[in-house]
């Protein structure tokens, strides 16, 4: 694994951060223009709750939250194998646990705290270090598909 600085690792996420954002500005979407109603969401009461559906064979999700626009899943895994989506950016901030990550041909250690920003078409995989789960909330711009 590559040790990197702090300061490398920052302006990597916001080099990352810059393209999922004019990316997604950039590329036009449809937008249902009915009202989007506020919402309040408990995570930790929901992460007690049992997930809704699987990605792949060790990981988990359920969807919290979703407008026209975005859309919030709460994540739990073992590994996510190598994955990419060409049309949504992702922010995963993890709560709980352990793993090591490549992000588009980036190596880091990740933890509680850590903010990825997963811009659309990069791939990304992740593996659990540890026992404790890995849990993160994932926000995504247009919706997680």
């Amino acid at each position: 694994m590559v040790n990197m600085s702090k300061r490398a690792i920052i302006t990597i996420a916001m080099v990352f951060l810059a393209t999922g954002l004019i990316g997604g500005y950039l590329i036009p979407r449809p937008v249902d223009t009915g009202e989007i109603q506020p919402q309040l969401i408990n995570v930790e009461d929901r992460y007690r709750q049992p997930f809704e559906n699987r990605f792949g064979f060790q990981a988990e999700f359920t969807t919290v939250a979703s407008v026209p626009t975005g859309s919030v899943q709460l994540f739990r895994f073992d590994e996510i194998d190598s994955n990419q989506h060409p049309d949504e950016n992702h922010f995963l901030y993890f709560l709980e646990g352990r793993a090591t990550g490549n992000i588009g041909g980036v190596q880091s250690d990740i933890g509680p705290g850590t903010l990825l920003i997963v811009p659309a078409d990069v791939p990304y995989s992740f593996r659990k270090v540890g026992d404790e789960p890995v849990n993160f909330i994932l926000f995504s711009s247009p919706p997680f598909e």
